[in-house]
Parts: structure tokens; C-alpha cells; sequence
């Protein structure tokens, strides 16, 4: 069996064409290219292309990570990305950890309204409320787990009179970085693909496609320990697979194999598309697996270069687009013209909405060290506007608190914008969460957090657990025994100085429903007394603080005292 193989992964709301980077060594200089790349108008044109001049049968994947990312997401939540998608036609998709932030509702929404097969085989919903309007059991469109089989529901796809066998995996431990609703269950990943291999040899079915969110790591693992899997295509990690280093990037040789089996992926940001030659043997061996991942540029774009390369710019410009891994490729209308009419002019909206101005570039590095010991300087703030907002709601309130992992980019100075917080800044919708905790839970959670980010006696699941408080300060040592690693731990006074919290007595804090819910590493909030949901989004509660301000500043008060492990400072 040979086909054309076309896929795409963690998407994340970007529809229209998205900044990218080269670095290019050109007659001895070295030339930095800033232009834009993909977007799903160019997509569309892209698949139409590969199908239509393909003589083999074509196969178009999405390993998903559709929801969040811009302001799209913001603005429409998931209904523009079912849209759309619809018009670039996948034929399937796999549910990823970002379909879940907002619970199953968005989820069953989303599948009401597209048209494809959607995949996630390790996703239990036997447990499910059959009477809750979300319901996801059952969806004519939905390919989850098998509870009686014990295995994943599988799509079969006829290629030149063969079977191809397809099943979702979603990441497993989906419940630590996103919020599926309670009654959603998914199983282990390699149990789950490994007894629907069995089950699949078993009925003489040889020739098998995961398509797989558990990231590049777990892609290579999935394959290591199960096997009899032709094909794993993947996401979550938004890696990039292809000959780039010419360009300056980090990417991986197209079509890694492990055990007979090619594992791909094929970047982020709907930027690029991969595309390969694929063919898998009888015995369900992939024998052939040749192709890239593909930059979308229209000829029509700028190339920016510094000043100083002008006179090569005829150069450049033939040096990137006669790269073996970029697309000429002009945008389809008919996605361009939706977009244009239907999309862009509430977000123009936002985007003309100047909330407040930022004095000086605001950085939003997680993790301190020797050149910022303050760490990141957004966090900070969105605890403080999370606070101001609560404020007036609720009583106690002794502080404020946010992961770093929340503030997703650096604002530079000049005009903030509506379309800039909740586009770019803080994407993710999580709302604003009030608690009362007592001071060991609340010392507990801030260390496993910052275990959590530095991997220090844990694997942790990112830097972006790593926590930054408002009228909370701490310090750690990171050489220091588990749970003794947080030597100092404080908050404010009704006088604004700072006294140490106790162990038995009680706080009230607010958070992001993300961390208050004890996503990676917070789960010592979880023994809060007290938890009430204030009903507005993170990035709303930042809006109405921001615009209160002629500038915005970062703190001046330290409040993070961070000392590694020496391990991390030999490194």
C-alpha cells in the first residue's frame, strides 16, 4: 500500500498567515529573514495542489490542537476552527489537551458542527451523564474507547483495495494540563494502542496509523514499546520535521523510524504542512517514508531583512524560495474572503482597542536566573490584576497568584491592545478563581510547582508551572530536602508588611481555575476550604486593570527568591 500522506498539528487558531524566522548564510553574511508562513488559506491551496497532482491516493491528517492560541479562539471559542477546518477537510482528526480547556461542552460543539471522523481511542465516556446537554457518548463523528473490547474504535480507510486501520490516542495524563470534565476517563496510552494492535492483527489487519497527541518523546516511546504500528502521525510538542538547518532551525529528519515503524510530525501554528510518500508492506512495515515538512510562502509576501542586506535581496529571496522545504503557493479566496468577512472585523475591533501603554519591554521568562533573578515580569502583573478584581468581590483576600506559563509572550513597548491580552498574552480562557487554603497546602503547592518546572527530583511537565504571586513572596532552595525546599513564605498584612504564613491558619487567595484546580504540581490547592469561580476570564480581569493605568510597570518589589539545585547551575 503507497499513498500520499498530508498532515497538519497543533494548529491552535492561527487561520491567517503567522511571523516566522530564517537564518540564511548568503556570500558570507549572515542574513536573518523575517516573513509569514502559512495560514489556513494557504493550506487549502496547498492540499488542493498535493491532491490534484498526486497520482497516489492522498490522506489528509490533523493530530490535533485545533482550539486556543489567538484571538480567533477567544472570540469565537471553537466554532471558527470547526468551520474552517470543514473547508480544509481532514480526513480525521485527533482530539488533543487543548479541546479540552473549557470542559466537553466546547468539544461537543465542535463536533456537532464539523464533518469529519474525530479520534480519541483511549477516551472513556462510559461513565458519562447521558442527561448533560455536553454529552459526548455516542457522537455519529467520534471514534473514543471501546469499553466492552477494551480497545480504541477504529476508522478503516480502502487504499487501492487494502485496509488502513486508524485510531486516535489523546495524552493521558490530559487531566494535569487541561479539564475534561470529571465524567471523562482516558487510559493509558501504550495499554490501549497495544490491545487495539492485538485486536486488529487479530482480524488479519496488518497495515495500522496512530494518529497520536502525546507529543514527540511519547511518539518514539509508543512505537519503542508497541509493536506493529506502520505509521505514528503526531503533535502536541510542535515539532518540526525536515532539512532546516540551513534555515537556522532546530528540526528533526522527516520520517523517524523506530521498529519498523515512521514516526512524523510536522511543526506548529498551521505554519507548514507535511507531506509524504508513503508505503507500507504486508506485514505492516513501513518500508517507504520520504517527504517534509513544507514552509507555506506566497511569493507575494515581503521578505524583511536588516537594512545592511538590501543589496542581496534578490538573493535571499531565491535562496528561501528554492529551498527543498518552502511552498510557493498563493492563498485559496474562498478561506481568504471567509476570514475577511466573517472573522476579521471583530477582531479588528480588538485590535483598535488600546487598553493602556507599557513603559519599557516587559519579559516573560519563567524561570529566574543570574541575569533576571526577578524572573518573569507578566506573571506578576496578571496576579495583580487578578487580585484588584477580586478584591471587590470577596473577603479575605491575601494574595494573588499566577503561573508563569500563563503569559505566553514578552509585550514590547508602546500600545497594548484588547487583541494583543487575549490573543497573544493570555490566550488560554481560564477564569478567575477565588479559595481559602490553609498555609502548609498553599506551601505545598508552590514547591511542587517549582519542582514541577525544574524537574528537580520530579519529571515535571514544563517550565510553565513555575509561580509568581502578588503581595506573596517566597523563597527556594532547591538543594534542600522535598517539602523543605520553601525556606521563606509570605504575604501581606492589612499594613502592607510582610508575615510569614502558618502552617494551620487559613488564606484567602485567587488564581487561574487553571492552577486552582492543581494542574502541574498545584495540588496541594485542591485541599482548599473554600473555591468559588468569579465568572470572568483572566484576561478580562488584566483588561480592567491595565486600563486603569496610564503605563504599565513591572513591580518593583522582589518577591522570588530562587536558588537552584547546583545541578541546574552546572549546566
Amino acid at each position: 500500500m503507497r499513498f500520499q500522506l498530508l498532515h497538519i498539528n497543533d494548529t491552535h487558531s492561527h487561520f491567517e498567515p503567522t511571523p516566522v524566522s530564517f537564518q540564511l548564510d548568503i556570500e558570507g553574511m549572515h542574513v536573518q529573514v523575517q516573513t509569514q508562513s502559512g495560514g489556513y488559506a494557504r493550506l487549502k491551496s496547498a492540499i488542493t495542489k498535493c491532491q490534484q497532482q498526486s497520482k497516489l491516493t492522498s490522506l489528509f491528517l490533523h493530530a490535533g490542537d485545533s482550539f486556543q492560541g489567538t484571538t480567533y479562539f477567544s472570540k469565537f471559542k471553537g466554532l471558527a476552527n470547526a468551520h474552517l477546518l470543514n473547508q480544509l477537510m481532514p480526513d480525521a482528526m485527533t482530539l488533543g489537551n487543548h479541546e479540552f480547556d473549557l470542559g466537553n461542552g466546547p468539544v461537543r460543539t465542535f463536533l456537532d458542527e464539523v464533518k469529519f471522523p474525530t479520534l480519541s481511542g483511549n477516551m472513556d465516556l462510559s461513565q458519562e451523564d447521558p442527561n448533560k446537554l455536553t454529552a459526548l457518548s455516542g457522537h455519529d463523528l467520534l471514534y473514543d474507547y471501546d469499553p466492552k473490547a477494551k480497545i480504541a474504535k477504529v476508522l478503516k480507510k480502502e487504499i487501492d483495495g487494502q485496509t488502513l486501520a486508524i485510531f486516535g490516542i489523546t495524552i493521558d495524563r490530559i487531566k494535569d494540563i487541561s479539564f475534561p470534565d470529571e465524567d471523562t476517563l482516558f487510559h493509558n496510552a501504550i495499554e490501549t494502542t497495544q490491545r487495539t494492535i492485538d485486536a486488529l492483527h487479530a482480524q488479519g489487519i496488518r497495515r495500522i496509523l496512530v494518529l497520536s497527541h502525546l507529543g514527540y518523546a511519547g511518539d518514539l516511546e509508543l512505537a519503542d514499546k508497541v509493536k506493529g504500528i506502520s505509521i505514528i502521525v503526531g503533535g502536541h510538542s510542535h515539532t518540526l520535521q525536515g532539512e532546516f538547518a540551513d534555515f537556522g532551525l532546530d528540526a528533526r529528519p522527516y520520517g523517524e523510524m523506530v521498529n519498523n515503524t515512521a514516526v512524523l510530525q510536522a511543526g506548529k501554528f498551521a505554519e507548514t504542512l507535511g507531506i509524504g510518500d508513503v508505503e507500507i508492506d504486508e506485514n505492516g512495515h513501513c518500508i517507504r517514508c520520504e517527504g517534509s515538512s513544507y514552509f507555506l510562502l506566497s511569493n507575494t509576501e515581503t521578505l524583511f531583512v536588516d537594512a545592511k542586506h538590501d543589496a542581496i535581496l534578490s538573493e535571499v529571496k531565491q535562496a528561501v524560495f528554492q529551498h527543498a522545504g518552502v511552498m510557493e503557493i498563493e492563498p485559496d479566496k474562498s478561506i481568504e474572503a471567509y476570514i475577511e468577512q466573517k472573522l476579521k472585523p471583530a477582531i479588528d475591533e480588538m485590535d483598535n482597542n488600546v487598553i493602556t501603554t507599557v513603559a519599557d519591554r516587559l519579559e516573560v521568562q519563567r524561570i529566574p536566573d543570574e541575569q533576571r533573578p526577578e524572573g518573569c515580569q507578566v506573571s506578576p502583573l496578571v496576579a495583580q490584576a487578578m487580585y484588584m478584581f477580586a478584591s471587590q468581590q470577596v473577603s479575605p483576600l491575601h494574595f494573588g497568584l499566577y503561573n508563569a506559563g500563563g503569559s505566553r509572550v514578552p509585550l514590547p513597548a508602546g500600545d497594548l491592545t484588547e487583541a494583543e491580552i487575549m490573543g497573544r498574552l493570555i490566550p488560554f480562557a481560564c477564569s478567575v478563581v477565588y479559595f481559602k487554603v490553609a498555609g502548609k497546602h498553599l506551601r505545598h503547592a508552590l514547591e511542587c510547582a517549582i519542582d514541577n518546572a525544574t524537574d528537580n527530583g520530579i519529571q515535571g511537565s514544563g517550565t510553565g508551572s513555575f509561580p509568581y504571586g502578588f503581595n506573596l513572596r517566597y523563597e527556594y532552595q532547591g538543594d534542600q530536602p522535598q517539602d523543605q525546599r520553601l525556606t521563606r513564605l509570605e504575604v501581606k498584612d492589612d499594613q502592607g508588611q510582610w508575615v510569614p504564613v502558618k502552617d494551620d491558619a487559613y488564606y484567602g487567595g485567587v488564581s487561574s481555575s487553571y492552577t486552582a484546580a492543581g494542574k502541574e504540581g498545584y495540588d496541594g490547592l485542591n485541599h482548599a476550604v473554600a473555591r468559588e469561580d468569579l465568572g470572568t476570564e483572566c484576561a478580562v480581569a488584566f483588561i480592567e486593570f491595565a486600563r486603569a493605568l496610564d503605563t504599565l510597570s513591572p513591580n518593583e518589589e522582589k518577591a522570588v527568591f530562587y536558588h537552584p539545585p547546583r545541578r541546574h547551575q552546572s549546566e
